[in-house]
């Protein structure tokens, strides 16, 4: 009579290692319910009413004034002194949309710190300074925070 009990070894069980096979399978599954997952959870903070990151009037508020500081730039580009106004006024409104995503827990892939980094380096050069680069890296970054596609490749790639 044949059963389907493990082999033991005295009173011990003794298992079989995993194939790799069955070992790269398991972790599919994991990954894949892991994602699921994620997805359920969103669409229960949704169903519940929780509102999304970077949405009403404080993203607002910092829309107008990235919008207020590209506006002094082209401004500020027909004076020496306002210029100079310029720079100190462009790290400052950079501190503080900085310190508006850090407190909204706004997670800082390597996707979006491209963003603000290419924001950073055309605001150096003169020219480009003229375009509105702190509202469209500031645009950027919210729908890379929202886009749930996005969300799950980036966290393919970084497995």
């Amino acid at each position: 009579m044949a059963t389907n009990t493990p082999p033991t070894v005295g009173n011990e069980i003794v298992q079989r290692a995993p194939s790799p096979a069955r070992f790269l399978r398991a972790r599919a599954r994991a990954r894949q319910k892991a994602v699921s997952d994620e997805s359920d959870e969103e669409k229960k903070a949704q169903a519940a009413g929780q509102s999304q990151k970077l949405t009403g009037a404080g993203f607002t508020i910092m829309i107008l004034l990235a919008l207020v500081k590209d506006f002094f730039d082209i401004i500020a580009s027909a004076s020496v002194v306002l210029a100079f106004l310029s720079t100190i006024a462009g790290v400052s409104v950079a501190f503080i949309i900085f310190l508006y995503l850090f407190f909204n827990n706004v997670s800082f892939t390597a996707r979006k710190l491209t963003v603000l980094l290419a924001m950073f380096l055309i605001e150096s050069v003169p020219f480009l300074a003229l375009l509105p680069t702190t509202t469209i890296s500031l645009l950027i970054v919210r729908y890379l925070e929202h886009n749930a596609a996005v969300k799950r490749i980036g966290e393919r790639f970084a497995a």
